[in-house]
């Protein structure tokens, strides 16, 4: 899988991607919220799923990645309300509140495409493998790695998790 934990990725405009309000908010330009409501009423589905999906640059970090299952988690896109009742964990004094609780729901990675640190562009991803030289303690090791390649500048996208080390 080319996207990591703490990449930037770019939601590409469809209809199953859930609660498109906020999108089509930004479509229509309007800020008085009950007139954009009584707006949204009388404007059929299909034509408020095509005006959310002309609006560009819904951008997110990813959080979690299901490979098994295809999906990944983004933060801020695609949130679903939860309805949990509050129960007890553990003992009498520890109880956890209940309630709306609303959290990010897994997208299909096909949904979404890699932000180029670059160009800052959504881009897709080719690899170029690289023998690269490491010094442990028994000497110096090969290791074979990938390179995520932006189709467009051409420049190495490095792993957020390269990063952390240093």
């Amino acid at each position: 899988m080319k996207i990591v934990k703490g990449d930037t990725v770019y939601l590409r405009s469809g209809r199953d991607v859930a609660n498109h309000s906020s999108r089509l908010h930004e479509a229509l330009g309007i800020d008085d919220d009950a007139k954009f409501a009584e707006t949204r009423e009388r404007m059929p589905m299909t034509e408020q799923v095509e005006r959310a999906n002309r609006v560009h640059g819904v951008r997110g970090r990813v959080i979690r990645i299901m490979p098994k299952e295809g999906k990944l988690i983004v933060d801020g896109l695609n949130m679903v309300t939860k309805h949990q009742r509050p129960r007890s964990q553990g003992g009498a004094a520890q109880v956890q509140g209940g309630g709306r609780i609303k959290m990010p729901a897994p997208l299909p990675v096909s949904r979404v495409m890699l932000v180029c640190s670059n160009c800052d562009k959504p881009t897709r991803v080719s690899l170029r493998a690289r023998l690269d030289t490491r010094a442990t303690l028994t000497g110096e090791k090969q290791k074979l790695v990938h390179d995520r390649i932006c189709k467009h500048c051409g420049e190495i996208i490095p792993r957020p998790t390269d990063n952390v080390g240093m």
